[in-house]
């Protein structure tokens, strides 16, 4: 009996070592970079997408007209296409040391940079975050 049981449980630890997430051998993408002059590096991968764009407290905020009036909303910076369906966008500016907080949108989608393990959640919403080193 003990020799059944043990078979048995190396077979369910065979099992489940292959329905591990492959973590070698898939394309890397490091986004955000801080950059050593100081600009900031976003990339997605996205290799069907039309429009991707990035939104957060790191850019300059924009003016909008409202009924209400004149309000200040996010910036926002369109990505390029590269190869292989790699979007990038880097900051024409300096970033200022402090921690941001960004988006994507991507073809009317907002979504997190997942390839940065670091997340703000708030209340009803994620954001991704970065630190610019002071």
């Amino acid at each position: 009996m003990k020799k059944v049981l043990s078979i048995a449980a190396m077979l369910l630890m065979t099992c489940s070592a292959f329905a591990q997430q492959a973590l070698w051998g898939g394309t890397s993408i490091e986004s955000p970079v801080v950059n050593e002059d100081g600009t900031v590096t976003f990339r997605y991968m996205a290799p069907k997408a039309v429009k991707v764009t990035v939104s957060g407290d790191f850019l300059p905020t924009q003016k909008i007209q409202t009924p209400f009036g004149e309000f200040d909303a996010p910036g926002v910076a369109e990505l390029k296409e590269g190869q292989h369906g790699v979007w990038e966008y880097t900051t024409d500016f300096k970033v200022a040391p402090e921690m941001y907080t960004y988006t994507f949108n991507v073809d009317g989608n907002t979504v997190i940079d997942n390839n940065n393990m670091w997340v703000n959640r708030d209340v009803s919403s994620l954001t991704s975050a970065f630190i610019v080193p002071g």
